[in-house]
């Protein structure tokens, strides 16, 4: 189990907003090597883990990793506040193509 502390771990300023820079993080956010992926992978690792040691580190780390999705998380959504995000919602990321009905 882990718990959620109400502050980052390291404060997320931005001067200047950049909605470019915004929708090149998405990839670090949760594209094939973000840190979404990364916090999935160690964790699921951790399940198949049968020393406990080795288990507890595994589980830390992908808490680390989903700490670093909150402030990636943090600074796409500075980049983003009060902008026109219609160019954020073409990317990949938030795309759903070719599944379903919808998909035309």
């Amino acid at each position: 189990m882990f718990f959620h502390k109400k502050e980052t771990i390291q404060p997320v300023n931005i001067a200047e907003v950049h909605p470019r820079f915004a929708q090149l993080l998405l990839e670090q956010f949760g594209g094939a090597t973000g840190e979404l992926t990364a916090a999935l992978q160690y964790w699921v690792q951790s399940f198949h883990c049968e020393d406990p040691g080795i288990k507890d580190m595994l589980q830390d780390i992908a808490v680390e990793e989903f700490s670093h999705l909150e402030m990636i998380g943090k600074l796409i959504e500075g980049h983003t506040k009060n902008v026109d995000q219609t160019d954020a919602f073409k990317s990949t990321l938030f795309a759903v193509r070719g599944v379903g009905p919808l998909s035309r």
